[in-house]
């Protein structure tokens, strides 16, 4: 169901090993909803597997927030489609990575998001090791 994940950061969180280890994540987070953040640059068929299984319950978890650094990501769509908050923005001049300030503005909206984990699904951007200390916050 999962397999087109390309990779996941976890914040206060040991690693998940997908997909048998899905479970684990009510344990994770005590009584509060596990949030997921997706990042995207395409159509979303991957973020619709991640969202249909939320709402199946088969994930024990919510898209809290879909991000796409491609103004008309088909993602964008899919994530408005079922209610799930969306931010585009834009990656900069660097045709593979994301610039400092774009990737800032990255990490700031999954910080307001209050996501415990994010998902690169379908993400065609380089993050380099400041994206990574997401996992490493205290709450």
């Amino acid at each position: 169901m999962l397999d087109g994940v390309k990779g996941v950061v976890i914040r206060n969180s040991p690693v998940l090993q997908p997909p048998g280890t899905l479970n684990q994540l009510h344990s994770m987070n005590g009584n509060r909803t596990f949030r997921i953040g997706v990042l995207g640059s395409g159509k979303g068929s991957n973020f619709v597997a991640i969202a249909e299984a939320c709402a199946a319950g088969s994930i024990p978890a919510e898209v809290a927030l879909v991000l796409s650094d491609v103004a008309d990501a088909g993602i964008l769509d899919r994530a408005r489609e079922r209610n799930i908050a969306v931010r585009f923005v834009a990656p900069g001049k660097f045709r593979t990575k994301l610039d400092e300030e774009s990737e800032r503005a990255f990490i700031q909206g999954l910080r307001d998001a209050s996501v415990d984990l994010v998902v690169l699904a379908g993400f065609m951007r380089v993050l380099r090791a400041s994206f990574s200390a997401l996992s490493r916050e205290e709450s």
